[in-house]
C-alpha cells in the first residue's frame, strides 16, 4: 500500500451531509409557499449536480488500482494526500474540504431559525 493516496469516501460522504444538512434545514424553514418551494427546487437540484460533478470526479480520479485495498479513514488522516500545489496530511484535507461548509450550516440554519420566530412561527 502506497504512503499517498487520495480523499477517503468517508471526507466526501460527509461534505455531501453538511450540504445535505444546510438544504434540509432551508426546506425545513422557508418552504411556505410555491414560489418559495419552486426555488429551494432549483437550487436542490444544481446542489446535486455540483456535487455529482465533484464527488464522481473524485472518485474517478482516485480509484484503486484493481486488488489494492483502500487505506482506512485513521491512515488516511495519519497518511499524506497529493493535491495539486504539495502533499499535504489527511488531516489538512479534511479541514481544507469541511471546515467552509461546516461554517456554513451553523450560521444558515441559525438564520432561518431567526427568520422563522420572527415571523410569528
Amino acid at each position: 500500500m502506497s504512503s499517498r493516496g487520495g480523499v477517503h469516501k468517508n471526507v466526501l460522504l460527509s461534505l455531501i451531509g453538511l450540504y445535505a444538512a444546510m438544504l434540509t434545514s432551508f426546506w425545513a424553514i422557508f418552504a411556505r409557499d410555491t414560489a418559495t418551494a419552486m426555488a429551494l427546487t432549483i437550487v436542490a437540484v444544481l446542489t446535486i449536480i455540483y456535487f455529482g460533478l465533484i464527488v464522481g470526479s473524485i472518485l474517478l480520479a482516485d480509484t484503486a488500482v484493481p486488488n489494492e485495498r483502500q487505506r482506512s479513514f485513521a491512515a488516511f488522516l495519519s497518511g499524506r494526500v497529493e493535491i495539486l500545489t504539495r502533499i499535504v496530511t489527511g488531516k489538512e484535507v479534511v479541514l481544507q474540504m469541511l471546515f467552509l461548509p461546516a461554517r456554513i450550516v451553523v450560521p444558515a440554519t441559525s438564520v432561518g431559525i431567526i427568520a422563522r420566530v420572527s415571523q410569528g412561527g
